[in-house]
């Protein structure tokens, strides 16, 4: 659970992702407590055993359109 709360941090914390004044932000992301458990949970149900669900599918779509740009 330490690894997903430091990637939220990361992310979240990311001022390209939350279009927010920082000093209004900050206190919230820091306040999240519940979330990085939440989404931990999230994550082990759709995780695959290939990897991460995001990378496999845009691979396999990567290499079966590949043959359209050859």
């Amino acid at each position: 659970m330490a690894d997903v709360r430091q990637y939220l941090a990361e992310f979240l914390g990311d001022p390209n992702v939350i279009e927010m004044p920082r000093w209004f932000w900050k206190p919230i992301l820091h306040g999240i407590r519940s979330r990085p458990a939440k989404s931990a949970q999230l994550y082990r149900e759709i995780w695959t055993d290939a990897g991460s669900p995001l990378i496999v599918y845009t691979y396999n779509l990567t290499k079966k359109s590949s043959h359209f740009t050859s």
